[in-house]
């Protein structure tokens, strides 16, 4: 896995996963909670921090002049990211909005706040991890 950091190189803000047949594919979702928000990514079996080529924002960098990875958007909320360690590229995407799963539907759903605290009921408004068997998804209620 590698991990999604705040600029202080200590907040870890998500964890990308390898993706089915990996083939060094990692993606996972990330909360921006501000506009232009910033980070890096840090591969610690490794041992790399990365930022962006100063050239090319979309292209992975562990050069020392480096820039921070940015969301290029002042909307806030929930963004696919995608790191790809073959090509050196990273992608991002905003979620508008997060379809049900459907599959396991007589399974019981279990909420989670972005925290990863199991919560009985959800509040609307909030953001949370829904869990229906071995599927989750990142819900909106």
């Amino acid at each position: 896995s590698l991990g999604i950091y705040a600029t202080d190189y200590s907040t870890l803000l998500a964890t990308l996963l390898p993706t089915s047949g990996n083939n060094g594919i990692y993606s996972a979702q990330l909360e921006a909670t501000e506009p232009w928000m910033n980070f890096v990514i840090h591969d610690s079996e490794n041992g790399m921090w990365y930022g962006t080529d100063p050239d090319d924002k979309t292209l992975l960098s562990a050069a020392s002049d480096k820039w921070n990875i940015w969301i290029d958007s002042q909307q806030t909320g929930i963004y696919s990211i995608t790191v790809d360690l073959t090509t050196m590229r990273w992608t991002h995407s905003f979620f508008s909005s997060v379809e049900a799963i459907t599959t396991h539907t007589d399974l019981p759903m279990q909420y989670f706040d972005l925290m990863g605290r199991s919560i009985s009921t959800p509040r609307k408004g909030h953001i949370y991890v829904v869990k229906q068997g071995p599927t989750a998804s990142i819900r909106h209620f």
